[in-house]
């Protein structure tokens, strides 16, 4: 816990605690406390993401002999909180697990209000806080992207209850839990899924005779739909002189970038010898395209600003350029056969 709080047990068996450092400090409990709301007001209150779950009065347990609160609640893996409405809405008490999830400590925390809509992935700001505005309760939990302290993103779920105290003010009693893990496995199984059936839709086009200029743009389109993946191209060497030239591009490329690749030394002559993928420079990796009678050309890769290439990813890439190998060299075959 922060310096300066204070856990006291009321009269009824709830503890409360004194945020003794904050000026003005007030009392809050760690649960709702209604039982001075006035009949006009519901003494039930619907959780976000949980909507036949309530909070009712004479809900307290007792902890058992020996368990302080404030060691129970440094051990939750997760951020407990309690704050005001709206994006720069006041926190009032946020648990230790903000430091391990976010890299924040709990007294900076509270002492920005603006930090938890700063700390917002812009991919999911803008619908975060529209639903934070309307006071919304979603029927499931709320999940969203945080960027961590060191910049590096986090899923969280967030499931709240909205609490209207004796005074009529509304505060958000909640849990936010970290559920990155679940995130990128579920998006590694989508992934893969969706190589499997790039490489047996490709392949599949590429016996049925598809023009050749259809697979290269199949090609880039399927590895650029990977994260770590910013744009992709397919080189072909120029006769006789060994150089490259652009066939087809996908994703974000740097103005004039692709054309000075080609034309650069490091572009010529055996560029695309041998089977392994190989480092054109930093951030580009190079995927050789054959056919029987030697190079024809490479697929090239330019990765996303610090996001590395799994091993997977780059197995996938492989593949891709060997179906674009067989189909190049099988067309050639044809056309000597004819």
């Amino acid at each position: 816990m922060r310096s300066g709080e204070i856990f006291q047990k009321s009269e009824d068996g709830a503890f409360k605690i004194f945020a003794a450092s904050v000026a003005e400090a007030s009392a809050f409990s760690l649960r709702a406390d209604i039982a001075d709301a006035p009949e006009s007001m519901s003494p039930l209150h619907p959780v976000r993401g949980r909507p036949d779950q309530r909070a009712g009065p004479n809900s307290a347990v007792e902890l058992p002999v020996g368990v302080e609160v404030e060691g129970l609640l440094d051990r939750i893996p997760a951020i407990l909180y309690i704050s005001d409405t709206g994006s720069d809405g006041r926190w009032h008490y946020v648990s230790r697990g903000i430091e391990t999830i976010l890299g924040f400590s709990a007294q900076e925390w509270l002492e920005n209000p603006h930090l938890w809509a700063h700390q917002l992935d812009p991919r999911d700001r803008a619908r975060v806080l529209a639903r934070e505005d309307a006071l919304a309760e979603p029927a499931v939990p709320e999940e969203y992207r945080m960027v961590h302290r060191r910049g590096h993103t986090v899923w969280v779920r967030d499931e709240a209850a909205l609490v209207t105290d004796a005074r009529g003010r509304a505060r958000w009693h909640g849990v936010i839990s970290d559920i990155t893990d679940l995130k990128v496995a579920a998006q590694e199984l989508r992934l893969r899924a969706h190589e499997q059936a790039a490489v047996a839709t490709l392949g599949t086009h590429a016996l049925e005779g598809a023009p050749l200029a259809r697979l290269i743009d199949e090609a880039l389109e399927s590895v650029v739909a990977i994260d770590s993946v910013a744009g992709a191209a397919v080189l072909a060497l120029r006769a006789p002189e060994g150089t490259l030239e652009v066939r087809a591009h996908a994703g974000a490329w740097p103005a004039s970038e692709l054309e000075r690749l080609a034309s650069s030394g490091a572009a010529t002559g055996d560029a695309a010898r041998g089977r392994a993928p190989r480092v054109r420079s930093r951030g580009l990796l190079a995927f050789p395209i054959e056919t029987t009678r030697g190079a024809w050309g490479e697929l090239l890769l330019r990765k996303a600003d610090g996001a590395p290439l799994a091993a997977t990813d780059v197995d996938f890439s492989q593949t891709v350029a060997l179906v674009l190998s067989s189909s190049i060299a099988r067309r050639a075959a044809e056309d000597r056969v004819r």
